[in-house]
């Protein structure tokens, strides 16, 4: 499998015959792959930011929305909770939502979750734990305050 980094400008160096590629923050990206064979795994989160588009045309094309979110809006990739409830609606053999956050405290995370994610996000990450964190580099950042109440 290879990994590419879409930011690269040697995009364009890419084999063109590949048995598999991983694709990360693949909503910040222009469809490439009609000349590549093989499997394609995209990956990344139609919900952040989309694309800058400046033009009106491919704006009004749709284009200011990512290729991820307009994929997901597509047959066979559409959400269908009757045909899979375990999942989230998704096809398990297409589409695996992550759920578990292993950046954000819980307190912050549910704010999100609610807002954007159908309730469904799952911290991993305690204050406890970001309170130890922060205890720990007390001495090395300067002018630190941490409140622990």
């Amino acid at each position: 499998m290879q990994t590419i980094d879409l930011a690269n400008p040697c995009l364009s160096l890419i084999p063109h015959r590949l048995p598999s590629i991983l694709i990360h923050s693949f909503s910040q990206i222009v469809a490439f792959l009609s000349r590549q064979k093989g499997q394609a795994i995209l990956a990344g989160d139609p919900l952040q930011l989309g694309p800058v588009v400046a033009s009106r045309l491919a704006s009004d094309l749709g284009l200011g929305t990512s290729f991820l979110a307009r994929l997901l809006k597509r047959f066979p990739y559409t959400k269908d909770l009757e045909g899979f409830p375990e999942t989230g609606g998704y096809d398990p053999r297409l589409v695996t939502k992550l759920v578990y956050n292993y950046r954000s405290v819980p307190s912050i995370l549910e704010v999100f979750s609610e807002m954007f994610y159908d309730s469904e996000l799952v911290a991993t990450v305690s204050i406890g734990y970001c309170a130890a964190i922060l205890l720990t580099i007390k001495g090395i950042i300067p002018n630190l305050r941490i409140d622990l109440s």
